[in-house]
């Protein structure tokens, strides 16, 4: 009987223990963050960073259907590959970074443009150190070396390029929403657990992760009517939602500190097939050096050249010519540039000379390599202020803004 008591509370103790061992182990397991929640924390984690460095690169390798001689179709390779290094440094009034960039065009003989971009104290200032002396039928040399400051805050809204300025461009309490919202899609979906892997010194956290279009898009409609201020029309939505249902997300990477849980390094991939053109996009982006101090130095008074005027000309036929962009925005520009020499200064009361009268001021004119002097410069019956607004060069019968002559109309 003793034995019997002595085995009955044996018994007990130990389903207490056990159980106790079973709820504590159970309450441990819901503390540690299991594959989904560590992504959600690190994109959460991310969003609240306010600096880091990052180098980031995207790549697009693919082909488009060409029609060459007697009507035969043939496919002809693409190539886009952008570098950008730099660091981004976030406060009340925005973000701020200072970023070099390369870019090549094309797959045989590639256009390459590069320089440094950097935002400061709201204001913005670029320097290309790399580019041709002509790209897509604008005379784009005489900037190669120049530092420029171009007013985004004011030139931006002129346009309707989908994403131009991103988050800095909204009020402090739209891009509070934004961010907010942000921080409960989940963009990334884990497919498999790899092997733990060790960055810069430190273990990380390896996943296979799929891409979610459907946030993606959702999010990337938000942010548009936000930016715009008022509800997408009917077409608008049409083109964002036709656009993605060529794109496939395809199987990507992510790399998590497994103690900061900051995203270290993210591999996402894409597929596009319109019909008519697919390929494949690649962006992959290391970060490192979270929450540091970082300073954004900025040109001092009499550094830098004022451009608005030429990039004014150039975003707002982008604006009217890329696809999903508002119809009709482009806009002449009769304002000069004034520290680019005598081109852009006015000689009739604060308009531009247009000493032919074909609608272009003279210093558009040279910056889009036409004749100063000849209302029509490529004789095809068009003035050539008329075809720089609807996006066609005054110099040949190609359009103004396919800064890579066909490869990515």
């Amino acid at each position: 009987m003793q034995d019997k008591w002595y085995l009955n509370t044996y018994s007990i103790v130990l389903f207490f223990v056990v159980g106790a061992a079973i709820a504590t182990s159970s309450l441990f397991l819901l503390l540690i963050p299991q594959s989904s929640e560590i992504i959600r924390l690190a994109e959460w984690r991310m969003l609240r960073a306010q600096s880091f460095k990052t180098e980031v690169n995207l790549q697009y390798h693919g082909t488009r259907d060409e029609i060459g001689q007697l009507g035969v179709v043939k496919r002809e390779r693409q190539d886009l590959n952008l570098d950008l290094r730099g660091v981004l440094l976030r406060h009340e009034e925005g973000t701020d970074g200072d970023f070099d960039f390369r870019a090549l065009f094309g797959s045989r003989d590639p256009i390459v443009v590069a320089g440094e971009y950097s935002r400061a104290d709201r204001e913005d200032y670029l320097v290309l150190t790399e580019l041709p002396d002509n790209l897509g039928g604008v005379n784009v040399g005489f900037f190669r070396g120049r530092t420029l400051r171009v007013d985004f805050d004011d030139l931006l809204p002129s346009t309707n390029l989908p994403f131009v300025g991103g988050t800095d461009r909204l009020d402090q309490y739209d891009r509070a929403y934004l961010l907010s919202e942000a921080r409960q899609m989940p963009f990334l979906r884990v497919e498999e657990k790899l092997k733990n892997e060790i960055m810069r010194g430190a273990e990380v956290h390896h996943y296979k992760v799929m891409p979610e279009k459907l946030y993606l898009r959702e999010f990337i409609v938000l942010a548009e009517q936000l930016r715009q201020d008022r509800e997408l029309t009917g077409r608008e939505r049409i083109a964002w939602d036709t656009f993605f249902t060529h794109v496939t997300p395809l199987s990507s990477e992510i790399w998590i500190g497994s103690g900061d849980y900051y995203i270290h390094r993210l591999r996402l991939q894409f597929g596009y097939d319109n019909g008519e053109r697919e390929g494949i996009v690649t962006l992959t982006a290391e970060f490192s050096e979270f929450n540091q101090p970082q300073v954004i130095e900025k040109p001092s008074a009499g550094q830098f050249d004022e451009a608005a005027a030429y990039l004014e000309s150039i975003i707002g036929g982008l604006a009217a010519h890329l696809p999903m962009a508002k119809a009709g925005s482009a806009r002449k520009v009769e304002q000069g540039a004034s520290s680019l020499g005598e081109l852009a200064e006015s000689d009739d009361g604060g308009k531009a000379a247009d000493d032919d009268d074909d609608g272009l001021p003279a210093f558009l004119e040279i910056f889009y390599g036409a004749d100063v002097l000849n209302p029509d410069t490529d004789g095809d019956g068009l003035r050539d202020g008329y075809e720089v607004d609807t996006g066609w060069s005054p110099t040949g019968p190609w359009r103004l803004f396919d800064f890579t002559f066909g490869a990515f109309d």
